[in-house]
């Protein structure tokens, strides 16, 4: 859906893609799996996303019983830039994601604290 801004007079946009697979709930090691890949991806996109939000655009990951559920808020004409970057970013991370003494450096970083 979208609503005119107020301000500016540009259509806001609001929408969810659902990215559907019955192994985010597979197992417990599966839900671990995805909620640490959901923070190195937080991690990943912060910076991006602190100019997004400055601009009025928002962008959230969440996982549930279905799969993996990305909500993008902001001006419409922004929204297919933002949607292919955090895409991107999740392909090109499920590559770099390895467990061990290989692993991503925000990986790493997690496991560090625990």
């Amino acid at each position: 859906w979208h609503k005119m801004d107020t301000k500016y007079r540009i259509p806001k946009t609001t929408a969810f893609v659902q990215l559907v697979s019955p192994k985010v709930y597979e197992s417990p090691r599966s839900m671990v799996l995805c909620r640490i890949f959901r923070e190195v991806l937080g991690d990943e996109l912060n910076s991006y996303l602190y100019d997004s939000t400055l601009i009025g655009l928002g962008c959230s990951v969440s996982f549930d019983q279905t799969g993996i559920r990305l909500t993008f808020q902001g001006f419409s004409e922004k929204i297919p830039l933002l949607l292919d970057v955090v895409t991107e970013r999740m392909v090109t991370l499920v590559s770099e994601m390895e467990e061990g003494p290989n692993a991503h450096p925000s990986l790493a970083r997690k496991f560090e604290k625990h």
